[in-house]
């Protein structure tokens, strides 16, 4: 439990704080005050002013904010309404930025310190009992190297072998045990679950811990980041469409997988976060009030139209968006326990 969290709270304060400095910095580069820039949400904790922005470490650690001078209002030097609709847009959007930035460089983190990959070897896991595997001795940590000369480098060669061979037909595995080479002869079965021969066995691929270099990891984090955020992208678009099935989890599901996560190792944490980092940003750029894809629909319509929606109403509805989420994942949490618990 004391693993989930702490891997939870580190994750999710990693990707709002990377958010937020995308937010922060934006606007400064374009002469916005801000106001404060905050991680997590009131009651604030600590707090120290810098310069003319406050910095706060709040009680809720589930999001953070930058709060911005002239935010939903006012034109006075130095606000954020007080500037160009183009530049407005790059703030908003400057999170996002973020998110999709730090992607590639958690993936390439994960890179060097090495991926679990599968080599070329397949070995016995397990020997069912009652089968002709069982009958001529195989036995688990055996490593198939060939079946009737065949080389086998994919569990996928076994079952073509096996599978493809006539049912009482013997075929001949040669297999290395403790070093020595062995040959045996068994005969397949058909086994109707399965709708093919069969002798029993359970395959287990042997796997490696694969590192990079910097320069070659690197290169992989950016393909990464770019099939990932291509994926996650299609799933959304499906769920909109309505050609899948939703299987949204809220923030006591995520923080449940994190700790399963953690407890596989750095390496495999740092993937899941850049998953989780390009999901966050994919999800922001939908247009839905409260988001930051809606603000920017809103800078655009502006920039249509030639002058802004008018502040109040921008920020109301920016309010009733927030108030679904926020119904959204109460919902969704109470799912999540529900599950949890049965």
């Amino acid at each position: 439990m004391l693993t989930t969290i702490v891997a939870f709270v580190c994750v999710l304060s990693l990707l709002v704080l990377v958010h937020e400095i995308g937010h922060f910095v934006a606007a400064r580069r374009v002469g916005i005050h801000v106001v404060e820039f905050g991680l997590g949400w009131p009651p604030r904790l600590f707090s120290r002013r810098i310069g003319e922005t406050l910095y706060s470490i709040n009680a809720l650690p589930l999001g953070g904010f930058v709060r911005m001078f002239g935010e939903f209002g006012g034109a006075e030097p130095g606000s954020f309404m007080s500037k160009r609709p183009i530049e407005r847009s790059v703030v908003i959007l400057a999170g996002v930025a973020m998110n999709i930035l730090i992607a590639p460089v958690l993936f390439a983190a994960a890179f060097m310190l090495g991926e679990p990959a599968f080599t070329d070897r397949i070995f016995v896991q397990e020997v069912v009992a009652g089968t002709p595997a069982a009958a001529v001795g195989l036995q688990p940590g055996d490593h198939i190297l060939t079946i009737n000369d065949t080389p086998i480098m994919t569990m996928e060669d076994v079952r073509a072998e096996i599978g493809g061979a006539q049912a009482g037909t013997p075929v001949r595995l040669t297999i290395v045990r403790e070093g020595r080479e062995l040959s045996v002869r068994v005969a397949p079965e058909y086994n109707p679950e399965v709708e093919r021969p069969a002798i029993g066995i359970v395959l287990l691929p042997e796997q490696t811990i694969v590192r990079y270099w910097p320069w070659e990891a690197a290169w992989r984090g950016i393909q990464r980041t770019g099939h990932v955020f291509a994926l996650f992208g299609m799933g959304v678009a499906s769920l909109v469409q309505g050609t899948e099935d939703a299987d949204i989890m809220g923030p006591v599901g995520i923080a449940t997988l994190t700790g399963e996560v953690a407890r596989s190792g750095i390496s495999r944490l740092l993937t899941f976060t850049g998953f989780l980092s390009i999901n966050l940003a994919i999800i922001n750029l939908l247009p839905f009030p409260g988001l930051d894809g809606a603000r920017f629909v809103f800078t655009v319509i502006e920039m249509v139209r030639g002058r802004p929606i008018p502040p109040r109403r921008e920020a109301a509805i920016n309010f009733a968006g927030i108030m679904v989420l926020l119904t959204l994942i109460v919902f969704i949490t109470y799912r999540d326990i529900i599950r949890l618990l049965g």
